[in-house]
């Protein structure tokens, strides 16, 4: 079976911060790479100031964002046949927007620059290219008829889920060490120091794409053995012995996403950016080994 699937979001939850005044003064940091080595420039308004100073960030909510989901999936089942039922089944996706910055109000996201929502268009937090699954159910009969070597025999069921996945995109971040050009005077002092330009917003690396980092490629195999138990007409039982992640393989859940250092308006890059930092969090749990037994009773 295939299958197009394209879902459009419009006039998603976005803010922007209505107390910032300036923007008008343009500053110039120098980028330099690992051998300390002059390699260009980024120029950038900054925020100076606030409208009300008795105010500190005053969000106006707005509802400009867009995003898109295009994929496309593939699936071929396998009907119960000698015990055996199986099911396979592959997606290639792309999800872009431009609402995927850090939570500014709530759950809505920062941007870069205030109400410039379409400089961060890219691919969305939970863009997943390529996805496959595959889980199977065996339940063999080893012996005919209804026999007691029968009943010992047969009744246990195996099954087991595959799943390959690409990893997921992070953003690489510069983070900033204070006041940036504060030797060019006071009109130049920016009024938020977690981003270049002072406004307070996402500090993304401005000079990168946003998401242009990926977690590690996930291989994961979860594996279960039941075996029936009936007591009575009416009362049956299974019990259970599952194993998740059985090849015990890891993969990075998050990254290192420090790109980048500014201090006194010098660009300087980080060691060890987009090593892995986590293998366990949303949505993926944990990546560890581990085993549990159940019982269940059905009556």
């Amino acid at each position: 079976v295939l299958s197009y699937v394209e879902n459009r979001g419009t006039r998603l939850w976005t803010a922007s911060d209505a107390n910032l005044a300036g923007g008008t003064l343009s500053r110039t940091y120098l980028i330099y790479n690992a051998n300390n080595n002059f390699v260009g420039t980024y120029i950038t308004p900054i925020w100076t100031g606030v409208g009300d100073s008795t105010h500190a960030h005053v969000y106006r909510i707005n509802n400009g964002g867009l995003s898109r989901y295009r994929a496309l999936t593939a699936q071929l089942r396998k009907a119960m046949s000698h015990g055996l039922a199986a099911q396979v089944s592959f997606t290639w996706s792309h999800a872009f927007d431009d609402v995927s910055g850090p939570p500014l109000v709530g759950s809505i996201p920062a941007t870069l620059v205030p109400a410039a929502y379409r400089t961060d268009e890219s691919n969305a937090t939970f863009d997943q290219r390529k996805r496959l699954v595959v889980n199977w159910t065996w339940q063999p009969r080893l012996v005919k008829g209804d026999s007691l070597p029968a009943r010992v025999v047969n009744g246990w069921q195996v099954s087991g889920i595959f799943t390959g996945a690409t990893g997921m995109p992070e953003t690489p971040i510069v983070q900033v060490n204070g006041q940036q050009f504060a030797a060019a005077g006071k009109a130049y002092l920016m009024v938020y120091t977690n981003s270049l330009n002072g406004s307070g917003g996402w500090g993304r690396v401005p000079f990168q794409t946003p998401q242009l980092m990926r977690t590690d490629t996930a291989y994961v195999a979860n594996a279960r053995v039941t075996r029936a138990l009936t007591f009575t007409d009416r009362l049956k039982g299974a019990l259970m012995f599952e194993v998740f992640n059985a090849m015990n393989r890891q993969y990075s859940t998050s990254l290192n996403t420090v790109a980048y250092t500014a201090t006194l308006g010098l660009i300087r890059p980080v060691p060890d950016v987009g090593v892995g930092n986590a293998s366990n969090g949303f949505p993926f749990g944990t990546n560890a080994r581990y085993c549990q037994v159940a019982f269940r009773l059905d009556f």
